[in-house]
């Protein structure tokens, strides 16, 4: 019978352990089954948050800011164009601190932009920064939806897809809801403490990513877990038989007797 993978391969989380954990191992519990839920949960909180201001964004310009509505729009088209480049950019940063690492540090970005959004209600902050502000966060979190979405895939099985497919339409019918809440936030308190709410559901899915920051790692790191998982391996029954007490150096030893 094949021997139970050793300590150092379940703490790398290569070759999972006899739970079937394939992941390593946060506060006792196998960090690759806390991904789905807490990214998900994420995206739901991101998704009613946005719902309850984006869709005003338009007005918001026109009305407050006094933009015309060509300068409106072209800040949208700027933000999305800008959200396709920063695609690229958040795969390169993910090489070094991890997918989940590189849509936090995105959403930490997005959410300074918002802050200083909500600070103009109370502050002469100078319109050009408002709208750059209001550039910036849109485009910061438009690029996150891909690299989060591809985590979510990769740690959800085949026959629970379908599953997890219904809480992301959930999200999306939250999103249009919030709309509604959004409407009447502006005609009680105006557009920039609305923008304060957002502004929270967006920490608070900024946050739920905390647990889950480090399960998840980047490519060169994972690589090198799967390069040094088969020096953990214990030794076979053929290098105990000779005296093997397991090390890499006695192990290679023997496979050239």
């Amino acid at each position: 019978a094949s021997a139970p993978p050793s300590a150092a391969a379940r703490a790398s989380g290569i070759g999972g352990g006899e739970d079937g954990c394939g992941g390593a191992r946060v506060g006792g519990l196998c960090a690759s089954r806390r991904v789905a839920p807490f990214l998900a949960a994420s995206s739901l909180s991101l998704g009613f948050g946005s719902g309850i201001a984006y869709k005003f964004l338009p007005l918001y310009c026109m009305q407050s800011l006094e933009l015309t509505p060509i300068a409106t729009h072209a800040i949208i088209a700027l933000m999305q164009l800008t959200a396709t480049a920063l695609n690229l950019l958040i795969r390169r940063l993910a090489r070094t601190t991890g997918p989940i690492g590189a849509a936090f540090l995105f959403m930490l970005v997005a959410n300074a932009a918002l802050a200083l959004v909500c600070l103009s209600a109370d502050l002469p902050v100078p319109t050009p920064a408002i709208a750059i502000a209001i550039g910036v966060r849109g485009a910061f979190m438009n690029s996150i939806g891909g690299i989060t979405g591809a985590v979510l895939n990769d740690h959800i099985s085949s026959e629970h897809r379908g599953k997890w497919a219904t809480l992301q339409s959930l999200s999306k019918t939250t999103w249009s809801g919030s709309a509604f809440i959004g409407g009447a936030l502006i005609d009680a308190v105006g557009y920039e403490r609305t923008f304060l709410w957002p502004l929270a559901f967006h920490t608070l899915g900024m946050c739920l990513l905390l647990p889950i920051l480090r399960s998840v790692p980047s490519e060169p790191r994972r690589r090198r877990q799967e390069e040094v998982a088969p020096l953990n391996l214990p030794a076979t029954a053929g290098a105990g038989d000779q005296g093997c007490d397991g090390r890499a150096g006695c192990r290679a030893s023997n496979l050239a007797v």
